[in-house]
This record gives structure tokens, C-alpha cells and sequence, in this order.
């Protein structure tokens, strides 16, 4: 996520690509606890999770994605139990179109990509 400074010294949030939304289950590894999560959106360079306890930035974590190898990520921001997510390296587009046509929000045969709220 980029960030850019407004005039009143608060920051802009800048996405590289739109997100996509989800309510997934997701595991996830966090040193040497295991847990679930909720996947609330995601783009091919991070995601949004609920369901954490309160993360540390650049604390990293590793994602189990549906059918995908573990992913290394980490948190880009932390508030209560979300946290936004950036990828060590981004998920392959084919990666994200499979996730998005068999797991996101809304999202039917041939229809526009759901975006997040």
C-alpha cells in the first residue's frame, strides 16, 4: 500500500490494484502458533484478516491460501484484531484469478470482479 501526506498531515491511501472482497477461513502461522482467520479482502500484493490478536508492523506471518503454498507476508498495519497484509512476493495473477472465481464475495461465472467496501 502506498501512502501519500495530505495538506493537514494525514495520509492518503493509494492502491496499486483495487480490492477484491472475501469471507474466507483462512490458517495462518504467526511464529509458532496456528490459527484461522477471516480473509476480508485481497489484492495481488495484500490482503485484509480479522480474527488476530494484535500484531506488531513488519511482524511477518505466513498464509495458508485455499490449494496455494504457504505465503509470506507481512503486516503492513495493525488496529484491534485486523491487520492489513503486504506479500513478500505478489500472488501470480493466475493465483488470484483462481481465488477470486472460486472464493470471493459475490462473484459468479463470467461476472465483474467484486470489489471491497
Amino acid at each position: 500500500m502506498w501512502l501519500e501526506p495530505l495538506a493537514d498531515g494525514e495520509f492518503a491511501n493509494l492502491r496499486r490494484v483495487p480490492r477484491v472482497g472475501f469471507e474466507l477461513m483462512v490458517r495462518y502461522r504467526r511464529g509458532v502458533t496456528r490459527s484461522t482467520a477471516i480473509l476480508k479482502d485481497m489484492t495481488t500484493h495484500g490482503a485484509k484478516i480479522e480474527g488476530l490478536g494484535r500484531m506488531e508492523l513488519d511482524e511477518p506471518i505466513t498464509l495458508l491460501l485455499p490449494g496455494e503454498r504457504p505465503c509470506e507476508a507481512y503486516v503492513a498495519w495493525s488496529k484491534d484484531h485486523t491487520a492489513g497484509l503486504e506479500f513478500g512476493d505478489p500472488l501470480h495473477q493466475s493465483v488470484f484469478d483462481r481465488l477470486v472465481a472460486d472464493h470471493a464475495v459475490g462473484q459468479q461465472a463470467g461476472s465483474e470482479l467484486p470489489r471491497a467496501a
